[in-house]
């Protein structure tokens, strides 16, 4: 499977409901296919009523192009994706993350901060001074 920048996909593939999207294209390409139809009638123009056609084409194409995208990620066609959209988002980040731990050799400590020896340590290199360590070391204790 192609590999996808989930965060640019959100942006250009429309998160929204099918309703919402369908609102959307009749809203932006019924204008000006009215006025193509009109200079077709008017001019008498065959350019012009191609252009009719060209223009819901156009919106036809994008929501292919949409649902290709869902489809290639087992998303729903119908519903807001947007929840999903920024799992995946987070997912690859995680996944890049992981990669670059293992590529550099480091690796990921949980600290616990509860164990007197992690204190004792900053106290060695001077992170903490002895007063701060004291009072952390009766505060584990107690």
């Amino acid at each position: 499977m192609k590999e996808y920048n989930y965060e640019q996909a959100a942006r250009n593939h429309l998160p929204w409901e099918f309703m919402m999207r369908m609102f959307v294209y009749i809203f932006l390409s019924t204008p000006p296919a009215l006025f193509f139809f009109w200079l077709a009638i008017m001019s008498k123009s065959i350019i012009a009523l191609f252009l009719v056609f060209i223009v819901p084409t156009v919106f036809f194409l994008w929501e292919r192009s949409i649902r290709k995208f869902r489809k290639d990620h087992s998303l729903s066609a119908y519903k807001n994706i947007n929840k999903e959209l920024q799992q995946f988002a987070a997912n690859e980040k995680a996944l890049r993350e992981k990669k670059a731990y293992e590529s550099t050799g480091t690796q990921r400590t949980e600290v616990n901060k509860t164990d007197i020896s992690y204190w004792h340590k900053l106290k060695e290199k001077g992170a903490i001074t002895a007063e701060e360590y004291e009072k952390k070391k009766q505060e584990l204790l107690s």
